[in-house]
């Protein structure tokens, strides 16, 4: 049985036609093997619990302050929920730079404050421009980041 073929070949030589002949190495199509890394900050929350007695009631943190980090759960889960309304402060130990965004809970984007002469002595300041839903930095250099629902001053 012989294939049918029209005047521009089968359906296997079109498609091959259309790509390269020399095969992809496995980073090159990896968009995260690039020199800059996207980072979404992200806040940690409890699941409510069926087995809570009254599941709308939260529970108040320890008096004396001491508590465990992350403990381990056994009725509920973390789940991961974008910030709120505030501030993320972003230290970048390689370069010696210390940038500040607004972060908005209503669209989860990031607005980069650049501090002018005209911010310096005032505790508020203020950015303008589109905000991104990532911060994007160096992925070899070292980072510190805070969130602060306050703008620091």
């Amino acid at each position: 049985m012989s294939r049918m073929t029209d005047k521009n070949g089968t359906h296997q030589q079109r498609r091959a036609a259309l790509f390269p002949k020399t095969p992809a190495t496995a980073t090159s199509l990896c968009p995260f093997r690039g020199p800059n890394i996207a980072i979404v900050p992200v806040r940690y929350a409890l699941d409510r619990s069926r087995y809570d007695v009254d599941p709308r009631q939260l529970k108040p943190l320890p008096k004396d302050g001491q508590w465990a980090r992350l403990p381990k759960l056994k009725t509920r889960s973390y789940t991961l929920r974008q910030l709120y309304d505030g501030y993320v402060y972003v230290f970048d130990e390689t370069a010696g730079t210390l940038h500040e965004y607004a972060a908005s809970a209503s669209d989860g984007h990031l607005s980069r404050i650049v501090w002018t002469d005209a911010h310096i002595g005032n505790d508020q300041r203020k950015g303008a421009g589109e905000g991104q839903p990532f911060l994007l930095y160096p992925r070899d250099n070292r980072l510190h980041i805070a969130f602060s629902a306050l703008q620091w001053t």
